[in-house]
């Protein structure tokens, strides 16, 4: 494509349309009118030979060439800016808006240390959590999210990742169990009635596998979405659940709920922080991530 045929403003045009999925809302953000950004919408389907978006019940839906150019019109809008504008970032007077994709577990474990942190150090600075719902790394690349946290296997090279934390599991249950005051053998475990927590409301778990090799099932009668269910479901309950250690630490140390180990060797799982590597020396960034590190080492 010859590059004479945009300008810059039709590019931002395309990147705000992108996320906001309005025309009426990009015009907002970039302080344009409606009618401007109409035309500039125009352009770019002119240049690209494609409609880019298309009209829908929830707004401004992308076509499947402009989800192609997405991320890297966003990362070339990115260095641009910071070529121009290098930002500078000092945590006690920046306004900043971070947003993290995450499961319940970082939600539960690392959520009040890192408020904590922000509210003494950076009292200006934002945090907005995300659902995980799979598409962790697919909304890094299209900047609808700052950082992801989770179990990664394996990472494509555009990403950087950092871990945090290593994981083991107990097994919580009332202290008015019936193995509340005995030890728990494989065999007590598989029989046990389970409550188990899957953000994605998924019934299916790797320990589910583990358990069958062993000759042994188990019966789950509750699925939640939540760890902050937990306690209250298994104080009225002779339900059992299978937490992280440290989430049964910070959810379930009281004297209603019992701790007791897995009596199954699992392979700890290690929790990873993840972000685009087009943000890897972004100022700001930098200064999150070592937060977060920080509050990993001290836990």
């Amino acid at each position: 494509m010859n590059l004479t045929r945009l300008d810059l403003n039709t590019l931002l045009v395309f990147d705000a349309v992108l996320r906001e999925r309005s025309a009426t809302r990009a015009a907002r953000r970039l302080h344009m009118s409606q009618p401007a950004v109409s035309n500039a919408l125009s352009k770019l389907r002119h240049a690209f030979d494609d409609d880019l978006f298309v009209r829908s019940a929830d707004g401004l839906r992308p076509t499947p060439r402009a989800l192609e150019l997405e991320a890297p019109v966003g990362r070339a809008l990115l260095e641009l800016e910071q070529a121009l504008d290098p930002v500078k970032f000092d945590p006690k007077s920046a306004k900043w808006n971070f947003r993290i994709v995450a499961n319940d577990y970082f939600v539960s474990v690392f959520l009040p240390r890192v408020a904590e942190r922000l509210c003494a150090e950076a009292p200006l600075v934002n945090v907005q959590m995300l659902p995980d719902i799979g598409t962790g790394l697919e909304m890094l690349d299209n900047q609808r999210a700052d950082f992801s946290f989770g179990v990664y296997h394996s990472l494509p090279e555009r990403f950087s990742g950092l871990p945090l934390v290593s994981e083991t599991k107990v097994v919580v249950m009332s202290s008015d169990h019936a193995l509340a005051g005995q030890a728990m053998s494989l065999e007590d475990y598989a029989n046990a009635r389970h409550l188990q927590v899957a953000p994605t409301g998924d019934t299916y778990s790797p320990l589910d596998d583990i358990l069958l090799e062993r000759g042994f099932t188990r019966r789950i009668v509750m699925t939640v979405n939540q760890h902050a269910a937990v306690p209250a479901i298994l104080r009225r309950t002779d339900l059992v659940a299978t937490l992280a250690t440290r989430v049964a630490t910070y959810r379930c140390s009281d004297i209603q709920l019992v701790q007791k180990p897995l009596p199954l060797d699992l392979p700890s799982k290690m929790g990873t922080l993840i972000w685009h590597g087009r943000l890897a020396t972004h100022p700001a960034h930098e200064w999150f991530r070592n937060l977060v590190r920080e509050v990993a080492e001290e836990m």
